[in-house]
């Protein structure tokens, strides 16, 4: 072996060097060395000829498994074999290279996010003047929902050999820098000429609820090559202008149209109006993936070009910037967004469209919640963070005076630190000796997470090292995170994403809402309160998924059984308790067995998980499909349609591409329609008028006047359940909660006439 290998000691290398053609057409560069006799037979049912390609890997060596898992290749290990790597590169002219791997991307596209973030994508590569297909490794192209996806990577890879190479290396050329004077006749003249453009701030922060914040410049493009930039400190003269220009019936294209439009409205006085696309839903439509949708990753992927990186570290401070790289980096921006507009549009159907639509709408209702704000009683934030500060620093002086953990100080010569769970680890599973239950998600280390603990609670150090971690959690994330959150308006205004779930279901961030605790420790909802003689009502569909699951399947018994609110889970709670001879409850009958079967899992896992014998489980579920025909028919069904189209798709056009396991594929669809249905009704009532400060997952809230309940939950209602839409079989439900603050919320009790 030598040097770095000795350094490395990650395994043996049976060779420094890559193998096949001298001057090959194709490189294929795997994560680590791999059965080439199995790869070649790929690449050739591909249509390949392996005279043309050359093999290569990442790292020279495969490490020994731990478990049925290798572990992962590290920073360090690619830095020690990049010499290698690089000379099997040197003076070769491939026309593709196909990168296999997440390890494999980052090693040469300097990139990380994994293979999904990549793949199906026709990448220009400027640094080897190829380009570039990314799938995956040969471990994981044999999993079985991957595999057929990994062989439809290699067909695209063939077709991609026969394109030509193209990169646009002067694209950040074309810009001109204007004065106030002259961005007011650019913009009279693109109103005017009725032109297409894209528009893009830069702003300081990146909301603009403080005081000190500001649109510093304004960045427009009418086409992928032409842009302009112009500083918008000398607003007064050019906002008439930009309210022309804003409000026109030209085509407007923003990346992240919401942003551009709480800016422009919060700052500017504006509403941006008439005719918008955004390019970031576009993207969304076309590729799920989650977090793949920046302008910078979108103009790598599709293009190849990259961002100023000069730029980044004005991130934080774009009022930092140096004025000549503000205009060009705001310039590119621009343009680049011009660039995928004109790129997604010919890959667009009707379905998409409507989609696109509906991601429209909801960003207006969305932003306005956002614009509004959310009310936190200060007092009750301090008073809170203070008694769960004060109880976590309890917990951490128990920890502390443990013998486990002075003995672990001890043998390490340093204090402790109870957020390394590395450390943590080690006095669970060496000092103390634990039996491990479960691996972390490398599959590799030993977990030692909540669901750990909870099972070795009656050992002290795991009953106090779980609630100072639950602890710690309330504190950093719920209430200083919150407290972090508030801007000088007084309000926290949270961050809705309607693109960051591959199933369309909505998210958010600064402060992420949708996480907040509902049973244990819901306490620390209590800071969010109502303005004066006003209530808090939350309103969501009852039994939403179930419901959905009998529009997609058309099941007749379950259109029934809803319709006539016949307590399903109760009788197949009764059922598996007479096949098995063990007393299930309804919930264990709802969530173990009903629901994961409609969802597709097997008869084996629910076994599993019930604890009950696999053979009882299976003629059960053969009972529950004699019941509910359809719902089989409709999975069958789903599955040689996934299988044909390589997607899935909701009553309402939304669609989730490959790769899907099983599960997903099923859940898919219900869950993206329950989603799409609660979308719809809140994009409705932010229409109306009504004033929503909190969207949580399927679930609106409002603030309404104590004087206006009745006549709210009447409206809200039917909004919810009166849709004209002919897929829907059953009768729609809502429930609905009220209070005065976000912690004692209760069940809205009305009469029966009103009902």
């Amino acid at each position: 072996m030598n040097e770095n290998c000795e350094k490395c000691k990650r395994g043996k290398p049976a060779t420094l060097n890559g193998i096949g053609a001298n001057d090959p057409d194709v490189i294929v560069v795997e994560e680590q060395p791999v059965n080439h006799s199995r790869l070649s037979r790929e690449l050739t049912r591909a249509g390949f000829s392996q005279d043309k390609i050359f093999y290569t890997s990442i790292v020279k060596c495969r490490a020994p498994k731990k478990g049925k898992l290798e572990p992962k290749i590290t920073d360090r290990q690619i830095r020690m074999c990049k010499g290698y790597l690089e000379a099997d590169l040197e003076g070769k002219k491939p026309k593709l290279i196909i990168l296999m791997g997440g390890a494999s991307s980052k090693a040469i596209l300097k990139k990380t996010g994994g293979v999904n973030a990549f793949r199906g994508y026709k990448i220009p590569f400027h640094d080897r003047s190829c380009n570039v297909v990314v799938t995956y490794n040969q471990e994981q192209s044999q999993v079985r929902h991957l595999q057929p996806v990994f062989e439809r990577d290699l067909k695209f890879a063939k077709r991609v050999l026969r394109e030509r190479y193209s990169f646009d290396h002067d694209y950040r050329d074309d810009h001109e820098i204007l004065f106030a004077k002259d961005a007011v006749d650019l913009m009279n003249t693109i109103v005017n000429e009725k032109l297409d453009y894209t528009l893009d701030w830069e702003t300081y922060p990146l909301k603009p609820f403080n005081k000190d914040a500001q649109i510093i410049s304004c960045g427009i493009a009418l086409s992928k090559k032409e842009s302009y930039t112009f500083l918008v400190k000398d607003s007064l003269v050019v906002r008439p202008a930009l309210e022309s220009l804003l409000t026109s019936d030209c085509v407007k294209i923003f990346h992240n149209y919401k942003f551009e439009r709480m800016w422009a409205k919060e700052y500017l006085g504006i509403d941006i109006q008439n005719n918008i696309i955004d390019t970031q839903y576009l993207a969304y439509i076309k590729n799920e993936t989650n977090r793949t949708h920046k302008l910078d990753h979108l103009s790598f992927v599709n293009f190849g070009l990259e961002k100023i990186k000069e730029a980044d570290k004005y991130k934080e401070d774009m009022r930092e910037c140096p004025i000549p790289l503000l205009h060009q980096y705001n310039g590119l921006d621009a343009k680049l967004t011009f660039k995928l507009r004109d790129h997604y549009l010919p890959l667009l159907d009707e379905k998409d469209w409507s989609v696109h639509q509906m991601l429209i709408d909801g960003a207006e209702a969305t932003l306005k919640a956002e614009m509004a704000g959310a009310l936190i009683d200060r007092n009750i934030l301090s008073k809170n963070k203070r008694e769960v500060g004060k109880l976590k620093e309890d917990e951490i002086v128990i920890l502390r005076n443990m013998q486990e953990i002075k003995d672990f100080e001890e043998d390490k010569g340093e204090e402790i630190n109870l957020n390394a769970w590395q450390q943590t680890n080690k006095i669970l599973f060496k000092h103390l000796k634990l039996k491990s239950i479960k691996k972390t998600k490398s599959g590799i280390n030993d977990s030692g997470d909540e669901e750990v603990l909870e099972h070795y609670k009656d050992i002290p150090f795991c009953e106090h090292l779980l609630k100072y971690r639950k602890l710690n959690k309330l504190h950093s994330t719920y209430l200083v995170g919150v407290e972090n959150s508030i801007y000088d308006d007084g309000l926290i205004h949270t961050n809705y994403n309607l693109h960051f779930t591959e199933t369309g279901r909505l998210s958010s961030d600064s402060p992420n809402l949708q996480n907040f605790p509902k049973h244990e420790n819901a306490f620390v909802r209590e800071m969010f309160y109502v303005p004066k003689d006003h209530v808090l009502m939350s309103f969501d569909y009852s039994g939403a998924e179930v419901r959905c699951m009998a529009m997609e399947s058309r099941d007749k018994e379950l259109i029934r059984q809803i319709n006539a609110h016949y307590d399903m889970h109760q009788f197949w709670a009764d059922r598996l308790t007479k096949i098995t001879g063990v007393e299930i409850s309804r919930f264990s009958s709802k969530n173990g067995f009903v629901f994961p079967s409609f969802y597709g899992a097997g008869h084996k896992s629910i076994a599993r998980n019930l604890e009950l014998d696999q053979d009882l489980i299976q003629q059960a579920q053969a009972e529950l499909f004699t019941m509910y025909p359809s719902i089989k028919r409709w999975q069958r069904k789903l599955e040689q349609f996934y299988n044909s189209h390589h997607y899935v798709e909701s009553l309402l056009g939304r669609r989730r591409h490959a790769p899907l396991d099983y599960n997903q594929m099923i859940n898919t669809p219900v869950q993206s329609l329950a989603s799409d249905l609660c979308l719809l009704s809140m994009i409705e009532a932010s229409r109306e008028g009504f004033k929503i400060p909190l969207i949580i997952h399927d679930d609106i809230t409002l603030y309404v006047h104590k004087d206006d309940i009745l006549k709210t939950y009447r409206r809200i209602k039917k909004i919810m359940t009166q849709w004209d839409f002919d897929f829907i079989n059953v009768d729609l439900e809502i429930e609905c909660s009220i209070g005065t603050n976000w912690f004692n919320q209760k069940e809205l009790e009305l009469r029966k006439k009103v009902a």
